[in-house]
């Protein structure tokens, strides 16, 4: 991984190599010890770093290898994590083994502002008030210590600038965003009105539609009146008309029996 290969860039052997046990790529001993493997076929049996093969076959014999590789035996890694190495920031040295720990904890480096000595872990997330930088603002050409950064703002005529500029073109957007809003909202309520004034219309017209119903209703009512009182009159003259004995239409119309039935009782 990257984080082995900077461990690894960082110390140095101090003994020669057991050639026969390095990686028969980079020619070193594979490092963490647990990376190393052997491709275990007789014709080949050469050790071999995990990181240092690009494909699945081995790069002298080109077998593939992913079925033929076997752990290195744990005394090899016990001969790869006992040699003897130097590091290369502090110049301390050690075993191979105890060189992680070394790495992130032991090995202290000194800050080139402040010269305050860090453990390295401490030391890539150090941010030295010694420092010189420079201005945040590009047209400013000023350098000053990290610790002096906000007083220098605080007299910088071009970050004021450049922050009354930023400034205006926030005000200029806020401007723009609420006249768009506004301009949406105006539009909103010309659609509401709209839909109000079409469902207001379609609300008389109904009611219109409805009171002409109802007076049509009314209408028709009235005709059936007047038609059932027409027809009362009319069956009231039919039944004057009509003999009492047996029903025949009358002659005169002042008479009450037929004058010329023979069951009528005064014409008999």
């Amino acid at each position: 991984s990257q984080h082995f290969d900077k461990i690894r860039d960082s110390f140095s052997y101090l003994e020669n190599f057991n050639f026969t046990l390095c990686c028969g790529v980079c020619h070193e001993y594979p490092y963490p010890a647990t990376n190393a493997i052997v491709h275990d076929i007789e014709a080949c049996e050469r050790f071999i770093c995990k990181t240092c093969l690009t494909s699945d076959t081995c790069p002298f014999c080109q077998v593939l290898i992913s079925d033929d590789v076997a752990r290195v035996h744990k005394y090899v890694r016990n001969i790869y994590d006992s040699a003897e190495i130097k590091c290369d920031e502090c110049g301390e040295v050690m075993d191979r083994d105890s060189y992680e720990e070394h790495y992130h904890k032991n090995c202290f480096i000194e800050c080139d502002f402040c010269h305050d000595a860090l453990n390295r872990d401490d030391f890539t997330v150090h941010v030295c008030p010694e420092e010189m930088i420079d201005c945040v603002s590009d047209d400013c050409c000023s350098k000053f210590k990290r610790k002096d950064l906000e007083t220098h703002l605080e007299q910088c005529k071009y970050y004021i600038m450049q922050g009354l500029e930023t400034y205006d073109r926030k005000i200029k957007f806020l401007v723009d965003s609420t006249e768009q809003i506004e301009q949406r909202a105006e539009f909103t309520n010309e659609q509401v009105n709209q839909r109000f004034s079409a469902v207001g219309k379609q609300f008389i017209a109904e009611e219109k539609k409805n009171a002409r119903s109802v007076d049509a209703i009314e209408h028709l009512r009235q005709r059936v009146a007047a038609q059932e009182e027409q027809i009362s009159r009319l069956e009231e003259q039919m039944r004057k008309k009509l003999c009492r004995n047996c029903g025949k239409i009358l002659s005169d119309g002042d008479l009450s029996v037929c004058r010329y039935h023979p069951v009528c009782a005064t014409y008999c």
